[in-house]
């Protein structure tokens, strides 16, 4: 075999050198720059969000003592639950955000806001049907606030109510004829109970609010197509 023949291995010799040489060049001057580029592009991009999120803290901690003042000076202020309720949950003190709703609730049982706060809060919580009867209360007390109902039969669907979350939802949607999230669940509800020619009605109104969107117009030739 020639590469066993030692005439051969000088010649082979001078080839591996310059192979080597040329691999080495090229580690040296492309490859290795290369990755060195990537890796301060990433230690920045970590940097960077380091120093937001802690910017982001200090915000958040700044917002909880100008809150906590807020009540302090004005007990009454439901604004101030609800942002520092939210500003306490976005620091994971979920017990101290549903104690301090829960508080205000004792000094203002008839703030829509708050009910609907704890609501949300419950829902996190995994306490669906206390959940429930808090958005049920919000959602009475401000029959004008179009999130307020929608939530609402949102919750009665995922706890398997079905068709108290469709009378919820309709009557919502005679208040607020074009909420687009009302109207998409109306739609979605209707057509999961088999009732295509309910849904359509809701579908059309979708199409009002966005003439030119193709996925409308496909959902209401599906629907016609059903019919």
């Amino acid at each position: 075999m020639p590469q066993l023949n030692p005439l051969d291995w000088g010649p082979q010799l001078i080839w591996l050198l310059i192979t080597f040489g040329i691999l080495y060049l090229l580690m040296v001057y492309v490859a290795l720059p290369r990755i060195g580029g990537v890796i301060e592009a990433r230690a920045a991009r970590i940097a960077k969000d380091l120093a937001t999120a802690d910017s982001l803290r200090r915000e958040t901690e700044e917002a909880i003592a100008a809150y906590e003042r807020a009540l302090f000076l004005d007990p009454s202020f439901i604004g101030a639950y609800v942002n520092l309720a939210d500003a306490y949950r976005q620091q994971g003190r979920d017990a101290e955000s549903e104690k301090l709703l829960r508080r205000g609730l004792m000094l203002l049982p008839r703030a829509p806001d708050l009910h609907h706060a704890l609501g949300l809060l419950l829902v996190r919580k995994g306490d669906k049907g206390a959940a429930i009867k808090e958005l049920a209360v919000a959602a009475k007390l401000a029959p004008d606030n179009a999130r307020y109902g929608f939530v609402y039969a949102v919750g009665l669907h995922s706890a398997g109510r079905r068709g108290e979350a469709l009378s919820v939802l309709r009557a919502a949607e005679a208040r607020h004829p074009y909420d687009l999230d009302i109207l998409g669940t109306l739609v979605a509800l209707n057509r999961e109970a088999g009732k295509p020619r309910d849904a359509l009605p809701y579908a059309r109104k979708i199409a009002e609010v966005l003439p030119d969107e193709p996925g409308v117009k496909q959902l209401i030739a599906d629907l016609e197509r059903v019919n």
